[in-house]
């Protein structure tokens, strides 16, 4: 197709923004060798220029653009990353509160654009989580002073916390400060009010509309996700567009054309239509706090207008190209924020599209105009996925079976709803009817986002190697087939759409097989024993730990590294005083068709449980309690708590037990066998158990305590809590019977 074909400025400029982001990510060794490289390749097309080699010229173009990119790079990004000199050091630094997000206990994690370190000029922004009376006293644009160590951010497997941070601004954190002083308030910038009227008019927003139509065009239409529901978020995640809930150019897209009908409508003119069309793209991108993704979308739009003002030209590739070089250019710390790249890739993807479906001739018949629109839009689906979806899994490590189908279906009722709101808030302070309109339209996109997440398995992981092999081929083709040219783009379409299909296929036999396999594991950690059940694709998850809203990250994390998007049943242990908070985040990341509390033994408890149903009221989850010997059943899974100490009587101590068809499993936590719960009947479970576990989490035993029971046919100990030893006797009695002895596992399958 070669996209670059007589468009020799979006080649330069793809060339140039290439330099500058292998450069930025890799400033240090890297940067230096493609520095290196380089001049390598503009001496040896220097040579061949001299010998007569005329087509050497475009070599040497080349590499004079990408010394220019890495050059700017180590510039910009080496007086950046310059806070590295401080690593490990206090100092003192004198800047304001840029941005704050306070906790219900009054901290509050603050971004300082600051001034001075040291006493010395600086013009850099670093993240501190501020305590106690200091978060409560904080605001946006207060100047302060105080001393703390300076850290560089380190990425883990977990989180990419380097990007994240450096896409924002960023450059390092600060630790252990003190001596903090207010120094007076800043005049606010013009990004703070701006943010001041978003938040105003969001409001006002939610009032006309009703709180849930009101928070879900507000997040649609403003940008703004704060009133948003988490439920909403979790769906459209699962079903693979959450890009609609990021302000994006579709949302700009949506909004021009309706404004170009309105106005077409009207019986303005082209040019003028042209002019109108880019003063309004410009108000919308400051209305919503100039996000990357929508600035680069309004750009776009900008740039295509001054070009049909001046030359009467259209040309989308290189719009888009010197869109994104304009935004490096203003921020350049976007280079690292992924929303960038994923949506100049998409619209990359649509652009190349529209070029192929341009050529094709309109039918007349409405069926089929019907028909061709659809597989338009399919198309548009097929080419943004594909040219996003190597970022995109990279991030996630998943993908949704439903991605191209929902963006079919919901862009269309987004699109109604953003029109029909725009309507309704110019009518409204004349006809007070925007909650009875959009309410309902609101609610058929819940009802139809839950309807298409709860439709099964559609989450597939891509964490398995053969499913990252075929992205890679899958994206290294789809990119070969935008650069080379072809005569015919029909076979490579099919080819396409094959390696397509296979990348799904690798996904869903490696997502389902790690489902559908009989199962028990137990991941393990100071603070929390989660036993995961798996039969035939059902699943139970048994969580007893201090459940802070920290460890839901975690626990997520488990469960979608065991390839597992939703939890048929998910079992809490006990209560404690963070157990809605907990499942409130962990519920954001995972679906559950049912919680399952423990039914209230005092007054506290009670409090605790009314606490957790009315923080998830929000989601389509059912609750159920159950009692101390009640069955909770899946397929052939049963799981049973055996005991567990009232909440308020110190650290909580639970033991549970799991049956499934070929194996019975007890769960002791730390603690229990030191009080009366070993009276009870767990001794007869733990007699009949093939695999017998020492958890944690609990109540610290007092002195160390030997557990000298031998037990026939237990095949598996696994012991996690502190001062619990078997005993000598006893462990070479299970040793010379077979016995696995696990100490510290991590994460252990338990009847494999």
């Amino acid at each position: 197709m070669n996209i670059f074909y007589k468009r020799p400025l979006s080649l330069i400029i793809c060339v140039l923004l290439c330099g500058f982001v292998v450069s930025a990510h890799c400033i240090s060794l890297s940067g230096a060798l493609i520095f290196f490289l380089s001049l390598l390749l503009l001496a040896f097309s220097l040579i061949l220029l001299i010998l007569g080699k005329r087509k050497a010229l475009f070599m040497a173009l080349i590499s004079c653009i990408l010394l220019v990119s890495t050059l700017a790079s180590a510039l910009y990004f080496g007086e950046h990353f310059n806070l590295r000199r401080y690593q490990g050091h206090t100092v003192t630094v004198e800047g304001y509160v840029e941005d704050i997000e306070k906790s219900l206990n009054y901290t509050a994690t603050a971004t300082v654009a600051a001034r001075k370190i040291d006493g010395e000029e600086c013009d850099t922004k670093l993240l501190v989580h501020f305590k106690n009376k200091d978060g409560r006293t904080l605001y946006e644009g207060a100047e302060i002073t105080f001393s703390g160590t300076i850290q560089t951010f380190e990425s883990s497997d977990d989180f990419n916390a380097r990007s994240y941070y450096h896409a924002r601004g960023i450059s390092a954190r600060v630790t252990e400060y003190e001596e903090l002083t207010h120094r007076g308030e800043v005049k606010r910038s013009l990004l703070m009010k701006i943010k001041d009227f978003n938040d105003t008019a969001c409001r006002h927003i939610i009032l006309t509309f009703g709180a849930d139509a009101g928070a879900l065009f507000s997040a649609l239409f403003m940008g703004n996700r704060t009133y948003l529901s988490p439920a909403i978020t979790l769906n459209f995640n699962r079903i693979g567009i959450s890009h609609i809930l990021a302000l994006s150019g579709m949302h700009l897209a949506i909004l021009a054309a309706g404004l170009t009908a309105l106005l077409s409508f009207l019986g303005v003119r082209k040019k003028p239509r042209t002019v109108i069309m880019m003063i309004t793209t410009l108000a919308y991108m400051l209305l919503t706090g100039l996000p990357v993704s929508v600035v680069r979308a309004g750009l776009m739009l900008i740039i295509s207008g001054v070009l049909y003002l001046l030359a009467s030209m259209k040309d989308s590739v290189t719009n888009l190209s010197l869109s994104v070089l304009i935004i490096c250019i203003i921020e350049p710390y976007a280079i690292f924020d992924t929303s960038l790249w994923l949506s100049a890739f998409a619209t990359l993807g649509i652009i190349m599209m529209s070029e192929i479906m341009a050529k094709r001739k309109k039918p007349h018949s409405v069926p089929k105009r019907l028909l061709m629109w659809v597989l338009i839009s399919l198309m548009s689906s097929f080419f943004a996925i594909g040219a996003t979806m190597a970022i995109a899994t990279a991030l996630s490590d998943s993908l949704s079976l439903l991605g191209a189908p929902s963006t079919l279906v919901f862009s269309l009722l987004i699109e109604l709803f953003i029109y029909i709101g725009i309507v309704m808030l110019a009518v409204g302070s004349v006809f007070p009817i925007g909650e009875l309109v959009m309410t309902p339209i609101a609610r058929l996109i819940e009802a139809t986002a839950e309807m298409f997440s709860g439709s099964g398995p559609i989450v597939l992981s891509t964490a398995h190697t053969s499913t990252k092999i075929a992205i890679a081929v899958f994206t290294a083709s789809f990119f070969m087939f935008l650069i080379l040219k072809f005569k015919k783009k029909t076979v490579p379409l099919m080819i396409l759409g094959a390696l397509f299909i296979s990348v799904h296929i690798c996904a869903a036999s490696d997502t389902y097989s790690e489902v559908h396999k009989d199962d028990v594991l137990l991941s393990s950690s100071e603070d929390r024993d989660l036993i995961i059940a798996k039969d035939g694709g059902r699943v139970i998850a048994i969580d007893t730990g201090r459940y802070t809203s920290t460890d839901s990250y975690s626990t997520a994390k488990v469960l979608k590294s065991e390839k597992l998007y939703s939890v048929d049943a998910y079992v809490i242990g006990h209560y404690y005083y963070g157990t809605s908070d907990y499942l409130y985040d962990l519920l954001r990341r995972v679906k559950c068709d049912v919680i399952f509390l423990p039914e209230p033994l005092n007054e506290d408890e009670a409090t605790w449980c009314k606490a957790v149903c009315n923080k998830l009221s929000c989601y389509s989850v059912e609750i159920m309690t159950y009692r101390i010997g009640d069955e909770i059943k899946a397929k052939s899974i049963s799981v049973t708590q055996l005991y567990r100490e009232k909440y308020g009587e110190g650290v909580m101590t639970d033991a549970f037990g799991i049956a499934l068809s070929n194996a019975k499993i007890a769960y002791l936590g730390s603690g229990v066998l030191d009080h009366a719960a070993k009276e009870t009947h767990m001794q007869d479970w733990i007699s009949s158990s093939d695999v017998l576990i020492f958890g944690s989490f609990g109540k610290p035993y007092e002195q160390p305590y030997y557990f000298e029971d031998f037990i026939q046919g237990i095949k598996r100990i696994v012991n996690r809590s502190e001062k619990l030893f078997l005993s000598e006797r006893t462990e070479r009695c299970y040793k010379e019977n077979g016995t696995e002895i696990i100490t510290d596992p991590g994460t252990v399958s338990l009847i494999h």
